[in-house]
């Protein structure tokens, strides 16, 4: 009997509940624009765009690992990416 233990690349998103702060990582990147994050870490590249629905869109500030956040008014680029990448209305 052979144990395997198969780790695979993910990316993470945390949320602060209390004033709606998001700290995306990879998941997303922002460089002059927002785009997906390398699909070389994620776990499942070809559902990247369908994880993003477990994202919320209510927020007020998000961190990235990669560029600058979006805070404030500048949000709204935020929820149109989600809105736009993962399918949402």
């Amino acid at each position: 009997m052979s144990s395997r233990t198969e780790f695979r690349y993910g990316h993470i998103a945390l949320l602060h509940e209390l004033t709606r702060a998001l700290l995306i990582g990879d998941a997303v990147v922002h460089h002059k624009r927002l785009g997906l994050g390398p699909s070389t870490f994620a776990a499942g590249p070809t559902a990247q765009a369908t994880s993003l629905t477990r994202i919320p869109a209510d927020v007020v500030a998000v961190g990235f690992e990669h560029g600058d956040p979006l805070p404030g008014p500048a949000i709204e680029t935020f929820q149109v990416f989600l809105n736009k990448t993962a399918g949402r209305r």
